[in-house]
């Protein structure tokens, strides 16, 4: 491990990275390398309330006298979000390894990776509303989400996307072709029945989070002790959602219809009695080996992400950062590179 810290920070990787990308077009007093590493660090060891923070960290760390200029101007450039953003992919890759995993023969064990994605957002100058329109416009008319998929068993975030926070959150989710051996718990906010389909026929496993508005017909119904619930069957899932036990869960066998096609799934449905509604959980996984109190202890490991990303915002001081500069705000994703 301290030769792949050396080699994602090297000083002639970093400088070759940076001209690759156009930050650094000749030699200057605050290299690419000394640029990064600067930033990084001031990053990952304190608050930084001001650029000026991170102008100061550079002096010191490099024991030089340069001017304001020298160390933003890179900063400021329209390649410098380029240059962080394949500096963190590099350090992810390299950096992380499995650390945890299942007994054999236990159901999870039969997955190559546990993965769970979520995202979350902070505010940005209103100056950004443009670039990063926001979805509260008389709160914070500018916004980002910060999308990030996380993998259990190297217990490390293996994706990392920044986008506008009007943006979809399910156009930030793993490709269903690389979920292969897979399995991706998710929020509603990433549920969407074709790529559910699409994760199903490329040999992966989702569990998600059921949104309202879903009308599925349901083939067939059973209580969590085994009892089926006849009267459930063959009926509009809306239409029996009330007959629904409320002292235990049950399973629903329910279908869609996607382009045409029927597309079966389970849906395990729980009574809420704090909100007075009921609770749902979409999964492809058969009954055979993941029964709904298996399911649904799985489905608990997703709070990982969520607080990773709660995390991430209150240490790094992400709610303070303030600036005008799209670019800077872009680069503001290095700060998570101290948690890979």
């Amino acid at each position: 491990m301290a030769h792949k810290c050396q080699s994602v920070l090297d000083e002639d990787v970093l400088n070759e990275r940076g001209q690759h990308v156009g930050l650094a077009t000749r030699e200057r007093l605050i290299t690419p390398c000394r640029l990064g590493l600067s930033v990084v660090a001031s990053l990952a060891t304190q608050q930084v309330q001001t650029l000026a923070d991170v102008h100061r960290q550079c002096n010191a760390l490099w024991e030089r006298e340069s001017d304001e200029n020298a160390c933003s101007t890179p900063r400021r450039t329209s390649t410098s979000p380029a240059f962080f953003r394949t500096s963190l992919g590099h350090i992810m890759r390299q950096l992380t390894m499995k650390v945890l995993g299942f007994e054999a023969g236990q159901a999870f064990s039969a997955f190559n990776r546990l993965l769970l994605q979520d995202g979350s957002a902070f505010a940005l100058h209103e100056a950004l509303a443009a670039v990063f329109p926001g979805r509260c416009n008389a709160v914070s008319p500018a916004a980002v989400a910060r999308h990030g998929t996380l993998e259990v068993l190297q217990d490390a975030p293996i994706t990392m996307a920044l986008r506008p926070d009007t943006d979809a959150e399910h156009d930030s989710r793993p490709e269903p072709q690389s979920l292969r051996g897979d399995v991706c718990l998710a929020d509603r906010g990433s549920l969407d029945l074709a790529s559910v389909r699409d994760i199903d026929r490329h040999g992966g496993c989702c569990m998600v989070r059921s949104k309202a508005g879903l009308h599925p017909r349901v083939i067939d119904a059973s209580r969590e002790d085994g009892q089926r619930l006849t009267s459930c069957q063959d009926r509009d899932c809306q239409a029996i959602i009330a007959q629904c036990p409320t002292r235990q869960r049950a399973e629903l066998d329910v279908a869609w219809l996607i382009e045409g096609e029927p597309f079966r799934v389970r849906r395990l449905v729980r009574w809420h009695p704090a909100t007075t509604c009921v609770d749902s959980l979409l999964t492809n996984r058969h009954q055979d080996r993941y029964t709904i109190k298996r399911i649904c202890r799985g489905y608990q490991l997703r709070w990982h992400v969520e607080l990773l990303l709660k995390e991430w915002k209150s240490y790094t001081n992400l709610h303070q950062f303030d600036t005008e500069k799209d670019t800077i705000s872009e680069v503001s994703g290095c700060k998570f590179c101290k948690y890979s």
